[in-house]
């Protein structure tokens, strides 16, 4: 699902890319 990249920068411009929920 998507709640890691809640937390990542680029997840509120670009899609999701193929990365660990690590940021």
């Amino acid at each position: 699902p998507g709640g890691y990249l809640l937390k990542s920068p680029w997840a509120s411009s670009r899609p999701l890319p193929p990365r660990p929920p690590f940021a």
